[in-house]
């Protein structure tokens, strides 16, 4: 789990050619129990992957009762709440300048 601002996220998945996941959540029940089953609750949660494949990717996730998680949540057009989004590198060749687009959301 990334430990900063999420720009600073970005620019790092951007250069090291990571994939960046983002979590956006609140403080509602249906959020905490999401977030609960990902990391924690089923055979194939997100804990298990970070371990097995962190190498490829980082994760960073925010509270949108905070001013950068709303934004961002703006930003990528999250409807409803949680709201996941995979970011990657999507250019077709390795050495261009590295194009970040969302690749999956689920909201």
């Amino acid at each position: 789990v990334f430990n900063g601002e999420f720009n600073e996220a970005y620019q790092y998945s951007k250069s090291n050619l990571k994939f960046l996941l983002l979590i956006l959540y609140n403080n509602k029940f249906y959020s905490n129990l999401f977030l609960q089953n990902i990391f924690f609750k089923n055979s194939n949660n997100l804990f298990s992957l970070i371990q097995n494949h962190g190498d490829n990717f980082i994760v960073w996730g925010g509270n949108t009762n905070y001013l950068e998680s709303f934004l961002i949540g703006n930003t990528y057009k999250a409807k409803f709440l949680p709201f996941v989004a995979l970011i990657g590198n999507v250019s077709t060749f390795n050495n261009t300048f590295p194009t970040m687009s969302i690749i999956y959301k689920e909201n």
